[in-house]
Parts: C-alpha cells; structure tokens; sequence
C-alpha cells in the first residue's frame, strides 16, 4: 500500500484541489499558527512539528476546524470575502442589478417588449421573439460573443467554460462575464445580435449596461430557448463554501437550464 493510497481515508476532495476555499485555507493557517506558538510556550521542541502538522491536516482536509465552511459563511463578512475574491458581486445576479440604466424603459424603446393583449402585463414582440429564438437555435461561437459584446480577446484565447453555479466566458483567463446557465449565454448572444440590429444605440451601451438589458430579456420569455419546456419560477438557497443567499430563479423544468436568478434579499430591501 502506498502513502498516497493509505491518506486516500482521511482526504476531503470536497474541500481540496479546485474546489479548496481560500478564506478557509487562510482562516486555518492562522489558527495552526496561533496554536503551534503556543504549544512552544509550554514546549519548544514541539512547536515546529505540530505546526507541520497541521499543515498537513489543512492540505488533505482543506480545513483543520470541523465546520470551518459554515463559519465562514456565517461570520465572514461580504468586505472580507471580497479580498479573496468571493463577493457575490462577481456573480450573474448581482452583475445584473448593480446599474442605474432602467432597463424596461429601453425595451419599450426599441419596441423588443410591447403591452400583452390582456393590457396587464408586458410581453415579447411577437417578431422580436422569433427572431430572437431563430438565432438562438443556430450554433454559438466565440466570434459571436465578441460582435455581441464588443469583447476583445487580443490578451489571449476566448474560452467558454461551464461551471457548478454559472458558466463562464475568459479572454486570456481573465474572466469576462458570468451566466446562470450556457442557456441564458446563447440566449443573450444571440439577444444582443438581434438587438444591434435594431437599436442604433446599442453600441454606445456600456457593456454592463447591456447584460442588465439582456438579462431582463430573458425574464419575458415563456418556454426554454434550447429545448423548449416549461420555465418555473421558484426559490432556493444557493451555497459556496463561504458564503450562502437565497434566489429566485427562472429554470426550465425539463433541461433544468436557469435563464434568471435574482437575490431574493434585495426584493426585502
């Protein structure tokens, strides 16, 4: 048996290798640090290996205090999490509800959502919304986000990539845009394509004012782009190692893509 397969037992690939919580790894080493210095108090001989020690615990485990997650996630504040790159403004819900441009106004603009038949609500225009699904349908590429977002890749390969909770787009490994789904990406590719058709405007947009306009696109429609099944509105709490917030959300029922998520706290505030 080797070593590697004798630690196999004790490793927690949960919260080890990609999936390792940096405030967690850092909260952890401050703690083996403290107490390592004071088991030097009482024996300095034991100083230097126990802090080893516990290293190793952290590297195999991701944590050395059971629950160290969920302290993270209830004691941490947002400011902090934000040094580590784990606010929830790097996130698709926030991103489309930080900026002022009032995005209904613009769409009964261009004429993209019109007053529904019954007068109590708003819907797609009907020319709009087949048009829209039209280009949806058709393959997505790379080339298509930079015409629709106006994103320069010049820094390094475009890549596309899906995640737990969202799907990311990177130029050069920076990323450059976070979605709910690759549904709710193709549908605000192919939105903001057929957009720049209509609206001469759309060009002079900044580009976060065009995700909000594009992700309150996606609030209209009434069936899956992509396969065509029923969306649900519904709530849940969406969790990370550090942090946790409840959501409602916008999912298909039958490919359970998410075209909208939106911070259920902000509809209490």
């Amino acid at each position: 048996m080797t070593i590697a397969h004798s630690l196999e037992p004790i490793r927690r690939p949960e919260y080890t290798g990609e999936n390792r919580c940096v405030p967690c790894t850092v909260l952890n080493v401050l703690l083996a640090a403290v107490v390592s210095a004071a088991i030097g108090l009482v024996s300095p001989s034991l100083m230097a290996g126990s802090f080893v020690a516990f290293l190793g615990a952290i590297y195999l485990r991701g944590y050395l205090v059971p629950g160290t997650p969920e302290l993270t996630k209830r004691y941490l504040s947002e400011r902090v999490l934000a040094l580590f790159g784990k606010s929830v403004i790097d996130d698709p819900i926030a991103a489309l509800h930080g900026d002022e441009i009032d995005a209904e106004a613009l769409l009964l603009e261009v004429g993209t959502v019109i007053d529904c038949p019954d007068g109590d609500d708003l819907c797609l225009e009907p020319g709009f919304h087949d048009a829209w699904i039209d280009r949806i349908r058709r393959e997505t590429a790379a080339d298509d986000v930079v015409r629709a977002f106006d994103v320069t890749a010049a820094g390094g390969e475009l890549t596309l990539e899906d995640r737990e909770h969202s799907f990311v787009v990177e130029a050069g490994g920076i990323p450059i845009g976070w979605w709910e789904s690759r549904t709710a990406f193709v549908a605000d590719v192919a939105a903001g394509r057929e957009l720049k058709r209509r609206y001469p405007g759309w060009n002079d947009l900044e580009n976060a004012e065009r995700t909000r306009v594009l992700g309150s696109l996606r609030v209209f429609l009434e069936h899956c782009p992509t396969c065509d099944g029923t969306l649900e509105l519904g709530t849940e709490t969406v969790s990370s190692c550090c942090s946790s917030y409840d959501v409602v959300a916008l999912a298909c029922t039958d490919c359970d893509a998410r075209l909208f998520e939106f911070d259920a706290g902000a509809l209490e505030a």
